[in-house]
């Protein structure tokens, strides 16, 4: 019989006999397990595996087992240390103002105006945003687990992913490894991958533009619905270290005319902490323009939403941690209450974010940067605060 990695080259299906792990005595000593090992090999792209069809009434031990056994047979990617495949496809300069480079898992984009440092092994998240002009730091990017002394932060804080969280369903992300594709057009690069999900593809897709300080993030569900839970996608997380604490704010346009100014100094928010198993979510940022801004005396990141694809709100993450502080956007593209019916919710297909940055040299109507924003019964029907 053949081993699993020569039925895998195959692309044909097998039988693989194991011992008994958790079987029961009343039951048969051996157990069989059918495996669906077609392999996907488009373009360049990394050749990936299917979902084993496992039958549920078959032992949790033994497909455990069968995982090691075909991950110890097939080639482990992260143990190679010489080029990527297709890695020597990659324009290694464009249009003389645009560079390409691969460092391990790392795809550098840089161009006159961006630096962006994606990780091929984290769906393509960004470690590194700089926007040259505004800031020698990156202004959003990755915090690594570890990054803060609490505990109730001990994780790993990506930015430019999707996250689904479905009642009784293990999470859905788009945080798997990723051989991406890049293409040269007239304005921009554009870097794109695809991610296998247990509800369908996720295909995604950024655009680097060579003479504007702009960055293009792009999704596209493959899925034939939502399930039920939240899906939130583009979060930004804010590098602390390029924001002053002192003077941070967001500013947003909530339905009203003129923009609304909110400092964060001191403050605790939390947007999309969940009310009950029922409600999934506390608050939202309307972005009736499109539009929300981060930034503080210094610079300012500016969010814009494409809502011609898709209807997006902001959620808003705020908590200071001893000496510098946690500050992330979320944006959700659906939510639940206990009204959503399970099945008949208009898919949302496509999402279209776009970052660009700048200096800040603007303050907000009579607001001054530092200080907490009035309340809404000290300010008048035009906006103007009520001294």
């Amino acid at each position: 019989m053949p081993t699993p990695a020569r039925a895998l080259a195959g692309g044909r299906q097998t039988g693989i006999r194991l011992k008994h792990f958790g079987v029961p005595r009343s039951g048969p000593r051996s157990h069989t397990l059918s495996l669906n090992c077609d392999i996907l090999s488009p373009g360049i792209h990394r050749p990936r595996i299917l979902r084993p069809s496992i039958r549920p009434h078959e032992p949790t031990q033994a497909r455990r087992w069968i995982s090691r056994k075909l991950r110890a047979s097939l080639p482990v990617r992260c143990a190679q240390t010489g080029p990527f495949p297709g890695e020597e496809k990659f324009p290694r300069l464009l249009k003389a103002c645009g560079s390409v480079k691969r460092d391990g898992r790392y795809l550098v984009v840089e161009t006159d105006t961006i630096k962006v440092r994606l990780n091929c092994r984290r769906g393509l998240t960004m470690e590194g945003l700089w926007f040259k002009g505004v800031s020698d730091r990156p202004l959003v990017g990755t915090l690594p687990h570890g990054y803060y002394d609490d505990i109730a932060l001990g994780a790993d804080y990506y930015t430019g992913h999707l996250v689904l969280e479905s009642p009784g369903q293990p999470q859905v992300t788009d945080l798997e490894s990723v051989e991406p594709r890049v293409e040269e057009d007239e304005g921009w690069i554009t870097i794109s991958g695809a991610v296998l999900t247990p509800v369908g593809p996720v295909h995604k897709l950024l655009r680097v533009f060579y003479n504007l300080p702009r960055v293009e993030l792009e999704y596209c569900l493959d899925w034939k619905m939502i399930p039920m839970g939240p899906l939130r996608v583009g979060h930004i997380t804010l590098n602390p270290a390029a924001f002053e604490r002192s003077t941070l704010f967001y500013r947003t346009h909530n339905g009203g005319c003129e923009e609304e100014m909110y400092p964060l100094a001191g403050t605790q928010v939390d947007h999309g902490n969940a009310v009950s198993f029922l409600v999934s979510a506390r608050h939202g940022v309307g972005l009736s323009e499109s539009v929300v801004e981060l930034g503080d005396a210094t610079h300012c990141l500016r969010i814009e939403i494409d809502k011609s694809l898709s209807a997006l709100i902001g959620l808003m993450t705020y908590q200071e941690v001893g000496n510098t502080y946690f500050c992330r956007l979320a944006l959700s593209a659906g939510e639940m209450d206990e009204t959503r019916h399970p099945m008949g919710d208009p898919v949302i297909r496509q999402m279209r974010i776009a970052l660009t940055a700048s200096r800040n040299e603007r303050m907000c109507g009579a607001w001054t940067m530092g200080q907490r924003l009035p309340n809404k019964q000290n300010r008048s029907v035009n906006g103007e605060v009520q001294r």
